[in-house]
């Protein structure tokens, strides 16, 4: 007996140490159960596969609720997960990071033929153009670079990517001068003297006084400024304080009030025919208190209809008076304007 105890007793040891309590969770699990070790002896191993089958038992239960628990909280939340990303709006683009453009170099003039005209301009065309010439009042688009006689670069629109679109005579003499002989496609060299430029006071912080400027143009489009419309054969009204205008159309809509905001397509002469201003060239209606314009101008719409034209002649008196509005409008200078009334608010 004792001999086959000590096998039992040596043998239960080694299916406890190899079949129960290898396993740490399950040895811990022994006290939770209240399951009984049994004692050392005959029978041994029937009573440990007993007690094995009675733990694995007790624990397939609760294991499989736990199971089925997670796997429905998994389902759900995926489902969840699944209706909240239809609901959501979807994730913004990440905006592009912007890219800086090198500044542009200067074209070599290497056996490009330079002219130099009266006013002390110089050019080269480096590619000549096919289109039409610009009038002195035509509205251009240009893609330019400037620089000073150093190299230094100061303005470009090819380095921003958005063209320049300004009336001819509102660049600055030199530049006038040298893109009036371009025609639409071409590109050219400009050396401007500082008297064409921005003249001895320069234009600070970026023009230095007396500089000399180099730029490249070159020329994308032409818009062309309106023509005044002939009033031959018009009976002219002249009012009490010196207003002249001619109905080259009488609407049929209503009468604008004083305080009235009117719509109006509008063009802008000096006597000699010079255009400073055109609402038509721009292709941009203007929108203002009636009240608000120069006197000659408010007289002049006020008595209109929507839907007619009228051309004005305003004494300097009715305009700008004295001073004028330099550079654009000279002392003491008449208007010509004609004015289409579009609509009344």
């Amino acid at each position: 007996m004792a001999r086959g105890g000590g096998r039992n007793s040596d043998g239960c040891h080694r299916y406890l140490s190899r079949r129960v309590f290898q396993s740490c969770a399950i040895g811990s699990l022994l006290p939770v159960l209240d399951l009984e070790i049994p004692a050392r002896g005959a029978g041994v191993y029937e009573e440990m596969t007993m007690m094995e089958n009675r733990v694995f038992d007790s624990l397939r239960r609760p294991v499989c609720a736990l199971v089925a628990v997670l796997a429905t909280s998994v389902v759900l939340t995926g489902s969840a997960w699944a209706e909240d990303e239809k609901t959501q709006p979807p994730m913004p683009a990440p905006e592009p990071v912007p890219v800086e453009k090198p500044d542009p170099k200067q074209t070599p003039t290497d056996g490009l033929k330079e002219v130099k005209t009266e006013s002390g301009l110089k050019y080269w065309d480096i590619k000549v153009g096919e289109g039409p010439m610009p009038e002195p009042t035509s509205k251009v688009s240009v893609h330019y670079s400037g620089w000073f006689i150093d190299g230094k670069l100061f303005a470009s629109s090819v380095k921003s990517g958005e063209p320049m679109t300004l009336r001819l005579n509102q660049f600055i003499k030199g530049w006038g001068e040298g893109v009036s002989t371009m025609k639409v496609g071409g590109k050219r060299r400009l050396e401007i003297p500082y008297e064409l430029a921005y003249g001895e006071k320069g234009k600070p912080p970026t023009i230095p006084p007396k500089a000399p400027l180099i730029f490249e143009v070159e020329l994308l489009s032409i818009v062309p400024p309106p023509k005044q419309t002939s009033i031959e054969g018009i009976q002219p009204v002249t009012t009490p304080s010196g207003l002249k205008y001619w109905d080259i159309k009488v609407g049929d809509g209503a009468i604008p009030q004083p305080t009235s905001q009117v719509t109006v397509h509008y063009s802008g002469w000096l006597t000699d025919g010079t255009l400073f201003d055109s609402s038509v060239q721009n292709g941009q209606p203007l929108t203002l208190g009636l009240n608000r314009f120069v006197t000659g101008w408010s007289e002049g719409v006020g008595t209109m209809k929507v839907g007619g034209k009228r051309r004005l002649e305003v004494p300097y008196e009715l305009a700008y008076g004295e001073a004028g509005r330099p550079p654009t409008i000279p002392p003491k200078a008449a208007l010509i304007f004609e004015v289409e009334l579009l609509a009344i608010k």
